[in-house]
């Protein structure tokens, strides 16, 4: 339930704890299915690709995200999550996919770079 906080904070955790010791690629297959259907809880799939873990796999973690905002639109969370991964150690493999999405031909996610732009996001400092 969407609006249950508790619950979904409790899912997080488990996807969390799950990914941690050793089954981070069915999470992440788990949470890009999820992403790239039409009722997608962007809260949970944003707030378990913020933990260090999801930095160890950038490529996916990203590429999810990249679906959310297609789909959602340039979300805060989205973007927060971003800036997780960097901060948990994937800074150069974000500013690159950053860069490259700059040109990317979906709207949405043009616009998430340039609401990243504009609220300054360094993800190196």
């Amino acid at each position: 339930n969407e609006g249950d906080t508790e619950v979904r904070a409790t899912l997080v955790d488990t996807l969390n704890e799950l990914a941690q010791v050793g089954h981070a690629a069915e999470v992440l297959a788990l949470l890009g299915e999820w992403a790239a259907h039409p009722d997608a809880k962007a809260w949970v799939i944003t707030r378990t690709l913020s933990r260090t873990w999801a930095a160890e796999q950038p490529e996916q973690a990203l590429a999810i995200l990249r679906q959310l905002t297609i789909d959602k639109g340039p979300k805060r969370k989205v973007r927060n999550a971003i800036q997780a991964l960097a901060q948990h150690g994937a800074a150069d493999y974000v500013d690159t996919q950053l860069e490259a999405w700059a040109d990317d031909p979906e709207p949405n996610v043009k616009a998430l770079i340039r609401d990243m732009n504009g609220s300054a996001l360094n993800t190196t400092s």
